[in-house]
């Protein structure tokens, strides 16, 4: 029997990446992304998120904003460090990006989607009235709005992923973009 083929985890593409770039020699060259490299599955009743997010302050329980103008530090470990600008999230932003992300799981990474305002807050488990909709538009500005940066520490080499503002993800590794 044919086991079929298991896409890589971030941790091991990630993990790769960092070896082709080690392997060069410090190269600046950036590492082209793999074709076909998407999120982990999960069921459809669940919803994932990265560990490192949940980890810290985030996506907070407050009902008021802070604001914050400068790249703040909102967390940090021996591995990860977790800096934010922008208005803070709360824990209705995280319900919004767990269903982008669930949605996203389904399409290979960098690959834009489309989807219904009235399905999406039908599935938030929300009404879809004139005030609903402008919550969701708000929590999308929010999250499109915010910079979230993550710096993972590993031995002598640091390397960062940024959160921005069209929800791409850029990598820095060894000091180049």
């Amino acid at each position: 029997m044919v086991e079929p083929k298991r896409k890589k985890t971030y941790e091991e593409s990630r993990a790769i990446a960092l070896a082709k770039g080690a392997r060069a020699g410090g190269d600046e060259k950036p590492v082209k992304p793999q074709e076909n490299l998407s999120l982990d599955l999960w069921a459809d009743s669940a919803r994932g998120v990265p560990n490192v997010l949940l980890r810290n302050a985030l996506f907070g329980i407050a009902k008021d904003r802070a604001t914050y103008k400068n790249r703040t530090l909102m967390a940090s470990t021996k591995d990860v460090e977790i800096r934010f600008k922008g208005e803070s999230f709360n824990q209705t932003d995280l319900d919004v990006f767990e269903m982008l992300l669930h949605l996203a799981r389904l399409q290979p990474l960098g690959q834009s989607f489309e989807f219904s305002a009235s399905e999406f807050l039908k599935a938030l488990g929300r009404k879809t009235g004139q005030s609903q909709y402008e919550q969701l538009k708000e929590e999308m500005a929010r999250l499109i709005g915010g910079v979230v940066e993550i710096t993972y520490i590993e031995a002598q080499n640091r390397s960062w992923a940024l959160w921005c503002e069209k929800s791409s993800v850029m990598t820095k590794q060894n000091g180049t973009l």
